[in-house]
């Protein structure tokens, strides 16, 4: 088995809108033994594979079940088992099945996938999908090797090549609070488009575009968010506002923390002005030894935050979201235990413990490590306890008082509190916002039972709430893109695709004066030209894919017109995401057909208009009959003869030159505008017509309005 060709298509390609990647593999030599000794290793393994070990939670987390893999990979297998090596499937299907079977444990969610025989003996084309094309590649080479060691009989290593994916999916993909929130705005039809290798996303299209970055959007104040960081600022107020929170102050030493713990009443908590995700932060501590050793903890761990000595609030630990206007959701947690058995020290408990696989530093990982640090050890030490001491068995040992909130609460949130939360978000001044409550009963307002609001915390994660361990997962990443685009509000401008073998600058070029002359702010990019408005950008050598993207990111930016060279789109995929309106031009001098590379990339862009968007197709085009079959949506023929009344559609139009104007009629309706000034007869209809019927398409004239021009 041998890869021939590895190319990845970022963009709609000739098999499907989806980024793929298009593999050429070799199997001449590879004997049918080899193949029954593949299926045969691999089957012990299909529950692995197919993801039936799973936590469910995971599965929620990664935004897909197991129906689909557990169908692929299973049945192909199951069925090449039974019916022996004589009838076993193309060892390519396996591989193909086996790529997205490791993406699908690293936690993607890919599944197109097919392959297809080529001309050569023994050569095929295999395709699959991807999200992030490092781990993709990564998943192909572990397939391969999986593959390979199984038809040799060699130890196969599927655990730790597991493992190994899904810590680098952990390193190259979105969070999974960001990935929320694009999941949610991609289910809209929000285009989404990753700017770094962080977090950072751009929703939207030009002068529509917003921001996220993790849970933060470009609405974020920057202001908030330092007060947020401030929590002695923050308490002030929200104490102000009559939201509830703990008395406290900062201290200077650690006799000043005893002091202040003395004048706000025992117990009392020490912590770093920034802590975050309860670093450096010690509870219910109720002696001066206890406080001092407190103190000294959170200055080592605060990164030279002054420290905070606040007052200790009695209950469960809450994270309440709120989003915009309103509280979204609520998880709550409670403190860390182990079970003694008798045997086992605390150290040997905590230890296995820390086996669990939901366990772990990743930040997809639903369970975090338990450390035992200082508060560890002074929490045991209050139950007469050390690192060696062996518990009885059955007794539970508090290690960590905070522990991961796990639990999902959002319908037992009062009314009360989540009006309190709502006003604390408020008053900090974040759109999108964490509040850390302590409350015994959440069901109750804060005041009746001394409930408190801790913290604010700007950018909060969402993961407690996209997948609880217990409960129901709360559609956190819909709230905030609704926040972001209410009902009604676009996201998209429209984008024009020149493609075909004839004179696609030209037609690009016309199309984008008669927009900019039409009131939009008008961007072209094509392989002569980059030019925002009527300001040129400069004659680079730009791709399609950069051309594109840098005027996509402009904010002004309010139609774009794009050159789409069919050989390339075909070979690295579309550079546009999507498109709108769709121009097939033709070559009038060549007119002799086209190749099988040209027709692919032309496919290509068939494949990145929306079901409702408009193809524009010259009648004589020698593909007319495919090209307009792959298309459900409207078709703007340009005329220059007769039509083939079979393949009109009752919402198709038919364009033609009339002397000085160019004429559109449709079912019950026409209209005609004039053509263009310094235009040749002989290029007016094969190069200046095109342009103008996609012209009346986004400008709306007659009836034929898919867009109205962004003001």
């Amino acid at each position: 088995m041998e890869l021939l060709r590895l190319a990845p298509l970022r963009g709609p390609n000739p098999y499907t809108a989806k980024p793929v990647f298009e593999v050429v593999v070799s199997t001449r030599g590879w004997r049918n033994g080899r193949t029954a000794r593949l299926v045969e290793q691999l089957q012990p393994h299909l529950p692995l594979l197919c993801g039936e070990e799973m936590q469910p939670s995971r599965l929620a987390a990664s935004g897909h079940g197991r129906a689909r893999m557990s169908r692929d990979m299973g049945s192909l297998l199951r069925d090449a088992y039974h019916a022996g090596a004589h009838r076993s499937p193309p060892v390519p299907e396996i591989l193909e099945c086996l790529v997205r079977s490791f993406q699908f444990l690293a936690g993607v969610n890919a599944e197109f996938g097919e392959i297809r025989e080529t001309d050569e003996s023994d050569v095929w084309t295999l395709v699959f999908e991807f999200e992030e094309e490092r781990l993709a590649r990564a998943c192909l080479e572990a397939a391969v090797e999986v593959g390979l060691a199984a038809a040799d009989q060699l130890p196969l290593r599927l655990p730790e090549r597991i493992k190994d994916l899904v810590d680098l999916a952990d390193d190259v993909r979105l969070g999974p609070s960001t990935r929320a929130i694009v999941d949610a705005a991609k289910a809209r039809g929000i285009p989404c488009r990753r700017m770094n290798y962080t977090s950072l996303v751009q929703l939207g299209e030009g002068c529509r575009q917003r921001r996220i970055w993790t849970a933060e959007t470009d609405a974020t104040s920057a202001i908030a968010e330092s007060i947020a960081s401030d929590k002695d600022l923050t308490k002030k107020l929200l104490a102000a506002a009559g939201v509830p929170v703990p008395r406290g102050r900062v201290v200077s030493s650690a006799e000043d923390a005893w002091a202040a713990a003395c004048e706000i009443g025992l117990p009392a908590v020490v912590k770093p002005q920034n802590a975050n995700h309860a670093r450096g932060v010690s509870l219910d501590l109720r002696h001066r030894e206890q406080v001092l050793g407190a103190y000294d903890y959170a200055v080592e761990l605060g990164d030279g935050a002054p420290v905070m000595v606040e007052q200790f609030g009695r209950g469960q630990q809450h994270r309440l979201l709120v989003v915009g206007d309103r509280m979204i959701a609520a998880a709550c947690g409670e403190g860390e235990f182990v079970v003694g058995d008798g045997r086992q020290s605390v150290e040997e408990l905590v230890e296995e413990a820390n086996r669990n696989p939901l366990r772990g530093v990743n930040y997809t990982n639903q369970l975090s490590v338990l450390r035992l640090n200082h508060s560890a050890i002074d929490e045991l030490s209050r139950q007469g306890l050390k690192l060696e001491s062996v518990p009885e068995s059955g007794r539970r040992v508090m290690v960590q008082r905070i522990g991961d909130l796990t639990m999902d609460c959002t319908n037992r949130v009062h009314s009360e509190v989540a009006a309190r939360a709502v006003l604390a978000a408020q008053t900090v001044g974040l759109d999108i916002a964490g509040l850390d409550v302590v409350a015994e009963d959440i069901s109750r307002p804060l005041e009746e039972q001394r409930g408190m609001i801790l913290e604010v915390n700007a950018g909060p994660s969402l993961s407690m709430h996209i997948a609880p361990l217990h409960g129901e997962p709360q559609p956190v990443g819909q709230a905030i893109v609704s926040m972001i685009y209410p009902a009604g509000k676009p996201a998209t401008i429209p984008i024009a695709l020149i493609t075909g073998t004839g004179d696609r600058p030209l037609v690009a070029d016309r199309l984008a004066r008669l927009l900019q002359s039409s009131g939009f702010c008008t961007g072209l990019a094509t392989s002569r030209q980059r030019r925002f408005g009527t300001h040129q950008l400069d004659d680079g050598n730009w791709t399609d894919w950069s051309n594109l993207e840098s005027l996509l990111m402009h904010r002004h930016l309010e139609a774009a017109v794009c050159e789409s060279r069919p050989g390339q789109a075909a070979r690295e995929g579309l550079a546009s995401p999507r498109s709108d309106v769709v121009i097939v031009t033709q070559d009038r001098v060549k007119n002799d057909g086209r190749s099988e590379l040209d027709r692919a990339g032309i496919l290509a862009a068939l494949n990145s208009l929306a079901p409702a968007g408009t193809l524009v197709l010259a009648v004589d085009d020698p593909d007319a009959e495919l090209f307009a079959t792959r298309h459900p949506g409207p078709i703007y023929w340009i005329a220059s003869s007769s039509i083939n009344e079979r393949l009109l559609r009752s919402d198709d139009v038919i364009v033609a030159l009339r002397g000085a104007n160019v004429t559109a009629s449709g079912p019950n309706r026409s209209w005609s505008t004039n053509c263009p000034d310094g235009v040749t007869p002989e290029h007016s209809a094969c190069m200046i017509v095109p342009a103008v019927a996609a012209w009346m398409v986004i400008s709306g004239s007659g009836e034929a309005r898919n867009f109205e021009a962004p003001r």
